[in-house]
């Protein structure tokens, strides 16, 4: 089958492939922490596709499947999906867009200042 037949797996793959080398570039090259590093990337990257979509919306090209999206923010993109729907006006009317992300944003913030506390509290100490 030629890659047009499958937009789910090749949006996932640019996107995981890519956060995947940037955030490893940022982890070993210029020593940012992990998590930080992939949520760097992964938000960079996701930007780009909600770019790259609302683009192709415009004129009516290929698209990047909304659970491409959606599976984005669940990995850690959902800084960047809010910040394309605000500023690209994307998605705005798609009620699992606006009532899941910000949802899932504050679970992930939630988990990132569980993760790290300690180190923060030591820092800050």
């Amino acid at each position: 089958m030629s890659a047009a037949h499958h937009p789910k797996r090749n949006a996932l793959l640019c996107f995981g492939i890519t956060s995947f080398v940037l955030a490893g570039w940022f982890h070993l090259s210029l020593g940012v922490p992990g998590l930080l590093a992939w949520l760097l990337a992964c938000n960079g990257v996701a930007i780009g596709l909600w770019g790259f979509d609302k683009w192709s919306a415009k004129r009516e090209g290929a698209r990047v499947p909304e659970l491409v999206l959606h599976t984005m923010a669940f990995l850690g993109a959902t800084p960047a999906s809010l910040l394309g729907m605000a500023c690209l006006r994307h998605k705005t009317r798609r009620w699992r867009f606006v009532v899941l992300h910000p949802i899932l944003l504050a679970i992930q913030a939630g988990l990132v200042v569980e993760i790290y506390l300690d180190e923060w509290r030591a820092w800050l100490a």
